[in-house]
């Protein structure tokens, strides 16, 4: 699908970010190229999530590249919620099927703002409210 999830920020990202289906992640100052984990990161970009500053971001947005039988959930919130400030938000974008396991995973700290359906996609906003372990 060609279609782009928009969400307006809350808490204090201030700006909206965009998850589009090229598989790509921004964050409010800054663009992030996103592939699978340990894969090389292209020129000038930064590899998700190894290189990236703790507690630096207003805002991540993710379009999950699911691979099947294998459970990358867990890392994805992990690291957003360590690039994450206190108050920034969190978009996810994947399949209605992968969300529904996705969201099961989501660690203590993240309160839930919007979901939204279309054609077979979920995406997902969420705030950092806390960084507890």
């Amino acid at each position: 699908p060609a279609d782009e999830f928009s969400a307006g920020a809350a808490g204090s990202a201030g700006k909206a970010g965009t998850a589009g289906m090229a598989g790509t992640a921004s964050t409010v100052g800054a663009t992030l190229a996103v592939g699978t984990v340990g894969a090389a990161a292209a020129d000038g970009a930064v590899a998700w999530p190894e290189d990236l500053p703790e507690a630096a971001y207003d805002l991540v947005a993710e379009f999950a590249d699911v691979t099947p039988r294998v459970d990358g959930f867990e890392a994805s919130w992990l690291a957003a919620r360590r690039a994450l400030k206190l108050g920034a938000s969190y978009v996810a974008v994947m399949t209605s099927a992968d969300f529904d396991r996705f969201e099961k995973r989501k660690p203590k700290g993240f309160a839930k703002l919007r979901e939204k359906k279309k054609k077979g996609w979920t995406a997902g906003l969420w705030r950092l409210d806390s960084v507890d372990k």
